[in-house]
């Protein structure tokens, strides 16, 4: 299901097998596809991506090679429809066969789509500011595993959890003009200090940081990450905290499309970085769209799906974080009244676990201040 679309768009794709020319191992055959010209629906172009090329992982737009290069194994129909067109064409018979196979996709944030960094952004902070903090955390903290990448986050929060409260001087100073007693030192960032260090190099779990040792860099990292939250107010230390921290892609990821590096857990869809349709729903919304999710889900329950995913959409930041909980209720409940004896398995990597990125803390057995 695709949300925003106004238009059908539908493409007859060849897939087939091709030899590598640029490969210097001639044997080494690649994946070639064959589409409509866009201009010329009746002419087909195909192309091939080099091995060389998929492997820099970079965006690439192919070879085009001649037609008769292309040995097509398997014939797709992609087609992009709207909702409301596709729940139409399901009911009166004319988008499914009976002997068809039916793989269900449902992403969430066929919901909505948001900014997950707009929070941070109400309360003032700049993206100058996230993007600073971000540089700081991607060469100071490197998770190894799922659950590195969980004790970084709380290790972070609870450092944040400092700042919540006034400094406490703890060096004797005189009085100023205001009748106020100056800190030399401020306690909070020589606990900070203290916590990151421990946390960060000395883990029984194993080394959270990006370098084996603390060093005069990694100190100063330490000290510039710490002067970033002092300088907070109250309300985007508070922010911050229920954003939260996470790698930009999961470990799990098959073939990772860039490196995963451990930031603000913002997510990639930010203001001015992408073109993704915007639209935050309010709460009044949700049951209306699972109204229609329910019909949608009605209308192919008897071509009976082998297997249905469900995808999230938080660590990319597009689904609303705030109403997430009920967006997956409501569409867990669909599923089950839809289809009988649903069993779901929950992937161990996803981000925040079973309950969720928003309940993260609240199911935390670590003794820590939440935010």
């Amino acid at each position: 299901m695709m949300q925003g679309i106004i238009c059908i768009k539908k493409l007859d794709l060849g897939v087939g097998i091709v030899p590598d020319s640029e490969n210097k191992n001639k044997k080494q055959r690649v994946f070639c596809m064959c589409e409509p010209n866009m201009t010329n629906p009746s002419v087909k172009i195909c192309r091939y991506i080099p091995a060389e090329e998929v492997e820099k992982e970079e965006e690439a737009d192919g070879r085009i090679i001649d037609n008769s290069l292309c040995k097509i194994r398997k014939t797709i129909i992609f087609e992009e429809i709207r909702e409301d067109k596709a729940y139409d064409k399901i009911t009166r018979g004319k988008f499914l066969n009976e002997n068809e196979n039916i793989l269900l996709d449902i992403d969430e944030d066929y919901y909505g789509c948001t900014h997950a960094v707009q929070p941070l952004i109400n309360v003032n902070m700049t993206m100058e500011t996230i993007k600073l903090i971000n540089s700081v955390l991607e060469q100071l903290i490197c998770p190894k595993s799922l659950a590195h990448e969980k004790m970084a986050d709380e290790l972070l929060v609870e450092v944040l959890s400092l700042f919540k409260k006034p400094n406490h001087c703890n060096k004797a100073g005189k009085f100023d003009s205001k009748g106020l007693f100056p800190c030399k030192i401020d306690a909070r960032a020589k606990e900070g200090m203290d916590i990151l260090t421990k946390g960060l190099w000395s883990s029984k779990h194993g080394l959270l940081a990006c370098s084996k040792r603390k060093g005069t860099s990694q100190t100063m990292m330490i000290d510039h990450l710490l002067d970033m939250f002092k300088h907070m107010s109250m309300g985007q230390v508070r922010v911050l905290g229920k954003v939260g921290f996470c790698l930009t892609t999961t470990l799990k990821s098959y073939e990772p499309t860039s490196d995963s590096a451990f930031h603000i857990c913002h997510g990639a869809n930010v203001p001015g970085e992408s073109v993704v349709l915007i639209h935050n729903p309010v709460n009044s919304e949700i049951p209306l769209r699972t109204k229609v999710l329910r019909k949608i889900l009605h209308t192919i329950e008897p071509y009976k799906p082998k297997m249905t995913t469900l995808c999230r959409s938080v660590r990319d930041g597009y689904t609303p974080r705030r109403l997430f909980k009920q967006i997956e209720h409501d569409v867990v409940k669909a599923l089950n009244d839809s289809f009988k004896h649903v069993r779901f398995n929950y992937d161990e990597g996803l981000l925040g676990g079973k309950n969720g990125w928003p309940s993260r803390h609240k199911t935390s057995k670590n003794k820590m201040t939440h935010l």
